[in-house]
């Protein structure tokens, strides 16, 4: 599985020594951060544990897309560079999903290396 830690992420000392504002400000930004606007290292650490195993396809039956658009979303595959779970994640960017959307999905289907990556990007253990 793929991890996310590049040295973006403040240790947790770094978040003690932040006021409780500062703190609350950060997350909230993060959290309220659309998916079209998240390193894309987050992106391509959630691409390379949910393409693999096709996880992508419950996330894509959590958010109420139809059996069509999951086919289509299988097709990606067979393109030059495609990904799943790319597409997917810039679909639900453009129809307003927010990092904290995209953590509670995760959380319900229980994909929880990918509930730990979010939560690597943000340092934060509950959105």
């Amino acid at each position: 599985m793929y991890s996310l830690n590049k040295g973006k992420t403040m240790s947790s000392s770094q978040w003690g020594s932040l006021s409780s504002g500062s703190k609350t400000k950060a997350k909230d930004s993060i959290a309220n951060k659309s998916l079209c606007e998240i390193d894309y290292s987050v992106t391509l650490a959630l691409i390379r544990n949910m393409d693999c195993d096709n996880g992508w396809i419950e996330l894509a039956s959590k958010c109420q897309y139809i059996a069509q658009q999951i086919f289509r979303l299988k097709e990606m595959r067979y393109k030059p560079n495609g990904s799943p779970t790319d597409t997917l994640l810039w679909e639900l960017g453009c129809e307003g999903y927010k990092v904290k959307d995209l953590y509670e999905k995760l959380k319900e289907i229980r994909r929880l290396r990918e509930v730990e990556i979010l939560e690597e990007y943000g340092n934060v253990s509950d959105f």
